[in-house]
């Protein structure tokens, strides 16, 4: 079970964070959101970690 669809629904616009910044397509974005492409899903995680630790 993946986060993914929660982050979605609740608008929180952490999809929006990782299109924008360039960092991962559209395709990508999705394939982090479903849970099916582990290893950027992790490394998107880190990303957004450090970004908010770093506010």
């Amino acid at each position: 079970m993946v986060v993914g669809p929660w982050v979605i629904k609740e608008n929180s616009g952490i999809d929006d964070l990782l299109l924008k910044s360039g960092l991962y397509s559209d395709v990508v974005c999705n394939q982090i959101i479903n849970g099916s492409h582990y290893n950027r899903a992790m490394e998107a995680h880190q990303i957004t970690l450090q970004v908010f630790t770093d506010l």
